[in-house]
């Protein structure tokens, strides 16, 4: 598991970390310089007051010398925490984004529906959710091969993105040809609406083989659930989606159905 966020120290922590070490670096480099001329000048008064030029120049430089060091460490300290915090932030994108289409995995989906749901119930707003579903894709698989197959999977992501884009969708890869869209503060009639305009970008924009072929049409099932403000929870949502989908396959496919009353 990765850390979180407070793990790592904050620029005022590096600073204040940074004065303590250069007050306590002071503090223990009088002490050693004081030590270091008493071993060489002796106890004797007589010689102390000779040597109280050398006593204070040892001082200075013993105080000195980490108020020079100090600004360096602690811009090191704060670079090393820079890309620390950079690296953290890639390594936490990372884990939460398909690498094939851009979009957020099911983790990352989960996790910002659940932020998505907790706003929509602070705002007494309704919450819908779109699972999606490329239509005959073992078929493109074997077909044109795995190559096409992920062509296809980016290419209904980047439509089911552009349409969602609009609702301030919050979508993800769920995993193989499935996706799923979340959005809030839509009535069932714009939900069906932003379901089927979905469907019909991917039929209307097919996908580009190059060369001699005809481009490739590809069509989408979805199933769409709904839910009121207080009583929406992402695991239901798609399961009860999940059975709307189901419903639009065994239909004909290339349909929006919504969950049974």
């Amino acid at each position: 598991m990765l850390a979180g966020p407070s793990t790592i120290m904050s620029k005022a922590d590096v600073i204040r970390s940074s004065a303590l070490v250069t007050a306590a670096s002071i503090a223990i480099s009088l002490v050693l310089t004081s030590l270091a001329l008493l071993f060489l000048c002796g106890v004797d008064p007589d010689r102390l007051a000779r040597t109280a030029e050398i006593w204070i120049n040892g001082l200075v430089i013993g105080a000195v010398v980490p108020l020079c060091v100090a600004p360096i460490v602690t811009w090191r300290l704060l670079a090393t925490m820079r890309a620390l915090n950079n690296a953290h932030a890639e390594l936490d994108r990372l884990v939460r984004t398909d690498p094939l289409t851009g979009l957020l995995n099911r983790r990352g989906f989960e996790e910002a529906a659940e932020t998505a749901i907790a706003v929509a119930r602070r705002a007494q707003t309704p919450v819908a959710l779109l699972m999606c579903d490329i239509d005959h894709f073992k078929a493109v698989n074997d077909r044109h091969g795995h190559e096409v197959g992920d062509r296809a999977i980016r290419h209904v992501a980047a439509l089911l993105a552009e349409a969602g884009r609009g609702a301030g969708a919050v979508i993800g890869r769920h995993g193989g040809e499935e996706f799923c869209l979340l959005v809030t503060d839509l009535s069932i009639r714009q939900a069906m609406e932003l379901a089927d305009a979905a469907r019909r970008a991917c039929i209307e924009q097919p996908l580009a083989l190059g060369g001699d072929a005809s481009p490739m049409t590809i069509s989408v099932s979805i199933g769409l659930a709904m839910a009121a403000h207080d009583d929406a929870d992402c695991a239901s949502l798609v399961a009860r989606a999940d059975a709307a989908l189901y419903r639009a396959k065994a239909e004909g496919r290339n349909r929006v159905e919504r969950e049974a009353a």
